[in-house]
């Protein structure tokens, strides 16, 4: 999920007393981190060893929330700096690809094992490609649901609701929510 082990989309910062400064900072650093994290992911990988998907999920989720605080509460610098870009390609675009490319290298395995005459998968190979499979649909729709979140809260800086329309907070909810990303 694009969120940290107990973070959620609400617990980025609502105030505008952050300092930018700073948070680019922890950005840049984690950026950082987060290639060298996958480098080593990658390393493990090539050796044949289990490599640490945690890991590289709990840099995401600090990144994520970081980039999303300095998006929400500075959207002039997030604009100057890029950063909707820097977060959709660390944050989603990256791990999207992985599971593309790891689900594409299964289907083809599958596809030469079938054409071979060895017949179908082994119960552990399908159920690889599965969890591969569900692996993204989840993180696909967690993403967007990231998005939804974050694009409300950019709305309502934007244009703050007055008492008369927080009545129909739910209906931006909807409307939000029923959008395709």
């Amino acid at each position: 999920m694009p969120h940290a082990a107990g973070s959620s989309p609400g617990s980025h910062t609502t105030g505008r007393t952050m300092d930018t400064k700073a948070e680019l900072q922890k950005v840049y650093r984690l950026e950082a981190e987060l290639e060298q994290v996958v480098q080593k992911q990658k390393a493990l990988r090539k050796e044949g060893r289990k490599d640490n998907d945690k890991e590289v999920h709990a840099k995401r989720c600090e990144l994520l929330r970081v980039i999303g605080d300095v998006i929400i509460n500075d959207p002039v610098t997030s604009e100057e700096k890029d950063l909707a870009n820097k977060m959709w390609n660390l944050c989603f675009y990256k791990h999207i690809s992985h599971l593309r490319s790891d689900i594409s290298k299964q289907k083809s395995l599958a596809k030469k094992r079938q054409a071979g005459g060895a017949g179908e998968l082994s119960s552990p190979k399908k159920a690889l490609l599965s969890g591969l499979e569900k692996q993204y649909s989840d993180f696909l729709s967690q993403s967007v649901t990231y998005y939804e979140w974050l694009t409300k809260q950019i709305l309502k800086d934007l244009a703050p609701l007055t008492q008369t329309q927080s009545s129909d907070d739910d209906s931006l909810d909807d409307e939000i929510t029923g959008r395709s990303i």
